[in-house]
C-alpha cells in the first residue's frame, strides 16, 4: 500500500469537529507552508528573479525601502519585491523588521498578503510578496463613480466581511495589527471583483493572552482613543476601532474624526471624545444595520466594542444585499449558485486528492503556494465558501455542512484527514488550495521544476533525505518517511533526481 495515508482517521480525542476546538489549535500557517518561506542568505536574488532596478520602474518608495515588480525566471510569475536598505536602519528598526517577517510567515489567509521568500545581503533585505496590481483600497474608494467617492452597501459589505475575517484570523493567532487604514488594504487587480489583501505588518505584534500594549503607534485618523491616551494600555480591540473608521469611510466617503485643514491635535481630541456623527445627505440612504455596525465599533470603552467574531455575526454582514439598490434584502439566488459551483469544483478535486500519496499531496502544497492571482481565484472562492464562519480555516463541521449530500458520510472524515496535512483538526488555506490544483497545472514542466527547486534547499540539483525531512517535518513519522523516500528514489542512489520527482507528480496514484 506504500505511503498513501488516505485511510488515516483523526482520533476523536484529538479533534472533536467543533469550531471552539479549531480556535484552540491549528490556526496559523501549516508547518509545510512555513518551511516554504525561505530566508536566502547565500543566493543572489538576481539568480531567481528578473528585476528592473532603476527607480523609474519602482511601484513606490520611502526613506528606507523601495517596491518593484519582480518576475520569477522559471515560472514567469510576477511578484512584488520590497527592498529595504539595512544600512539606513537602527538596531531597533532591524529588530522590528525581523518581527514583521516572522509574523507574515505565520499567516495563511485569502485576504492577507502572502510572503513568498526573503533574500539578505550585506546592505539589503529583499522581501518577495504576492503582487497586487489593483492599488490601494483608499484609491479605489475615491475613484468610485457610482456612488461617487464611496461604495454602495453591497460592495462595502463584501469588503467588510473579508476585512473582518482577516482580523479574526490574526486575532485568533494572537497578533494585533496596530495600523489598520484604507491604505493598508490592496486590491489584487483593477477588476471590480478583485480580492482585497491586508498588508503592512510593520507595527504588528504577537501577544500572549491578556497582554496589553502602551506604545502609541498607527495613523492619527484611525487611532483608537486608548492608543492615544498613554495613561492606559490597550489590546487587539484597538484594531476594531480602526476597522470602524475604515467601514465608516467606505460607506460615506469621509473619515469620522478628520477633515480638510484639521490639525492632528484637533483630530485627536475628537477621537478621545468619540465625537463623530452619522447624519447628513450621505447618510440619508444608508441602512440602520450599517449605522449600528459602525456605532458598535466606534465605542470608547474597548471592553464594549465589537470583536472580530462579533462583527462577523452582525445582522448587516449576514444579510444578502440586493445588487441593484445597494440596500435591503435580496433573494439569495446568486449566492446559492456560487455555492453549487464551488461544491462542484471541489468534490471531484477532493476525491482525487485523497488517492494521492502523502508526498504528492505535500508537493501540491508547494505548487499551490507559488500560484498567482489568476490561478487561484476560483479555488479561493471555493475555500471562502467552505469557511462558513469566516475564521480563516475550515473545520470538520463546515466541511460536512458544505459537502452534505455530495459525498457519503463515511467518506467525509477520510477526505478531511487527507487535506489536513498538519494534523491539527482544521484545513488551512494553502492545504485547501493544494487539493484543488488541477492536473494541467501540476503537470506543467515549469511548475514541476519550480517545486523541485523550492525543496532543493541546499541548491545541489538533487533532493536529499535532509531536504525532504526538513520540508515534511513532523508531518510523517520516520518509518513512513523512509518508505516514502525509498519509493521515490527509483535509482536507489540516496537522492531524488528531477526525473524521479517528475515521475511521482505525473503518476495517477499509487505508492509514490
Amino acid at each position: 500500500m506504500g505511503c498513501n495515508s488516505s485511510k488515516t482517521i483523526i482520533p476523536q480525542q484529538q479533534f472533536d469537529g467543533t469550531l471552539d476546538h479549531a480556535l484552540e489549535a491549528g490556526r496559523e500557517a501549516s508547518q509545510l507552508r512555513q518551511h516554504l518561506v525561505r530566508e536566502n542568505k547565500e543566493i543572489n536574488i538576481n539568480e531567481m528573479y528578473n528585476i528592473k532596478w532603476g527607480n523609474k520602474d519602482a511601484l513606490g518608495s520611502g526613506a528606507t525601502s523601495t517596491v518593484r515588480k519582480c518576475i520569477n525566471i522559471n515560472t514567469q510569475d510576477v511578484f512584488a519585491l520590497k527592498t529595504i536598505a539595512l544600512n539606513r536602519l537602527k538596531k531597533k528598526e532591524r529588530e522590528i523588521l525581523s518581527k514583521e517577517v516572522k509574523i507574515m510567515k505565520r499567516l495563511d489567509h485569502p485576504n492577507i498578503i502572502k510572503l513568498m521568500e526573503t533574500f539578505v545581503d550585506i546592505n539589503h533585505l529583499h522581501i518577495v510578496m504576492e503582487c497586487c496590481s489593483g492599488g490601494e483600497l483608499f484609491d479605489r474608494l475615491i475613484e468610485n463613480k457610482h456612488p461617487k467617492g464611496r461604495f454602495n452597501e453591497q460592495t462595502a459589505q463584501d469588503y467588510t466581511i473579508k476585512i473582518a475575517s482577516a482580523l479574526k484570523y490574526i486575532h485568533d493567532n494572537n497578533i494585533v495589527h496596530r495600523d489598520l487604514k484604507l491604505e493598508n488594504f490592496l486590491l489584487t487587480t483593477k477588476e471590480s471583483n478583485a480580492e482585497i489583501k491586508m498588508i503592512d505588518f510593520g507595527m504588528s505584534r504577537s501577544y500572549l493572552e491578556n497582554e496589553q500594549f502602551t506604545e502609541t503607534c498607527g495613523t492619527v485618523y484611525y487611532m483608537a482613543p486608548e492608543v492615544i491616551d498613554q495613561r492606559v494600555s490597550y489590546t487587539e480591540a484597538s484594531d476594531m476601532w480602526s476597522f470602524g473608521v475604515v467601514v465608516y469611510a467606505m460607506v460615506c466617503g469621509n473619515l469620522p474624526f478628520g477633515g480638510f485643514g484639521m490639525t492632528d491635535a484637533v483630530i485627536l481630541r475628537k477621537i478621545i471624545k468619540g465625537d463623530y456623527n452619522m447624519s447628513g445627505k450621505k447618510w440619508r440612504h444608508i441602512s440602520d444595520d450599517v449605522k449600528d455596525f459602525v456605532a458598535s465599533l466606534l465605542i470608547l470603552d474597548p471592553a464594549k466594542r465589537m470583536s472580530a467574531s462579533d462583527a462577523l455575526k452582525h445582522t448587516w454582514l449576514l444579510k444578502t444585499i440586493n445588487s441593484d439598490s445597494g440596500n435591503g434584502e435580496g433573494n439569495g439566488e446568486e449566492k446559492d449558485l456560487d455555492i453549487d459551483q464551488d461544491k462542484e469544483l471541489s468534490v471531484k478535486a477532493l476525491k482525487a486528492f485523497r488517492e494521492f500519496s502523502l508526498f504528492k499531496r505535500a508537493v501540491l502544497s508547494v505548487i499551490a503556494f507559488s500560484l498567482g492571482e489568476e490561478d487561484v481565484a476560483k479555488m479561493r472562492n471555493a475555500f471562502q465558501t467552505f469557511d462558513i464562519h469566516k475564521n480563516g480555516v475550515v473545520t470538520f463541521q463546515e466541511f460536512t455542512e458544505i459537502l452534505h449530500g455530495s459525498i457519503v458520510n463515511e467518506e467525509l472524515q477520510q477526505l478531511f484527514a487527507s487535506l489536513d496535512q498538519d494534523h491539527t483538526g482544521v484545513i488551512k488555506y494553502t492545504e485547501f488550495l493544494a487539493a484543488c490544483v488541477d492536473e494541467k497545472t501540476y503537470h506543467s514542466e515549469k511548475r514541476i521544476v519550480d517545486a523541485f527547486n523550492k525543496l532543493d534547499y541546499d541548491k545541489t540539483g538533487d533532493l536529499s533525505r535532509e531536504n525532504l525531512k526538513e520540508f515534511l517535518g513532523d508531518a510523517v513519522d520516520d518509518v513512513t518517511f523512509d518508505k516514502m523516500f525509498d519509493d521515490i528514489d527509483i535509482a536507489k542512489d540516496g537522492v531524488v533526481h528531477l526525473n524521479e520527482f517528475k515521475a511521482m507528480l505525473l503518476k495517477k496514484n499509487g505508492d509514490f
